[in-house]
């Protein structure tokens, strides 16, 4: 008799750990049917990725020749192309502005506004050394942006042509007009050059 009370029990027991761990797996593993988010109740499914795959294939693709003829003015697109210059003038263009993009060589240059200048003279106006204005003036050259003439043993230097002092004028006072990007230098005092002009 007593073994036939243990098996019962020992039964019973392991039918309820059997059914609890059921219960449990069953609360674990099952979804949410529905929750709620600012108020409102949504089903789970609403959403799901299933769903939201079959709603962006729904929605019609408009071609990338159609989204951009929506968005270019072609007659403006035809008017700048007929107008571009040719590659090498549009390369010796950005040459230019690569030498005015160092202060020294713009320096120079609206030095030479006033007139033909020798090397020394350049190199006091602007407080540079001589090699240096030297070099400066040997690239400015090989861009036909400055001419040499040379009177025996000295070299004068003067702008090649009109277009460059329109162009110096013109950034000149484009400057005088926009903000400055850069703060001004405190001004020196004014005075007069007293060392020898010659060249």
């Amino acid at each position: 008799m007593y073994s036939m009370r243990f098996s019962d029990c020992w039964t019973s027991a392991t039918t309820s750990l059997t059914q609890q761990s059921n219960v449990n797996r069953e609360s674990t593993t099952r979804r949410p049917t529905q929750y709620s988010y600012g108020g409102n109740v949504y089903p789970v499914g609403h959403m799901s990725r299933r769903k939201v795959n079959q709603d962006r294939q729904t929605v019609p693709r408009v071609p990338p020749a159609i989204a951009l003829a929506r968005t270019v003015n072609a007659e403006h697109v035809q008017t700048a192309r007929s107008n571009m210059p040719l590659e090498a003038d549009i390369a010796n263009l950005a040459d230019v502005f690569k030498l005015l993009g160092e202060p020294s060589r713009v320096r120079i240059l609206i030095a030479l506004l006033n007139g033909p200048m020798c090397v020394r003279d350049l190199a006091a106006a602007i407080d540079l050394s001589e090699s240096a204005a030297s070099h400066a003036l040997r690239l400015l050259r090989a861009h036909r942006v400055v001419e040499v003439h040379r009177s025996g043993r000295v070299a004068h230097y003067e702008l090649a042509d009109s277009h460059v002092r329109v162009l110096l004028e013109l950034g000149l006072e484009h400057v005088d007009h926009t903000i400055m990007l850069h703060a001004a230098p405190p001004t020196a005092p004014s005075g007069t050059f007293s060392g020898q002009t010659l060249c």
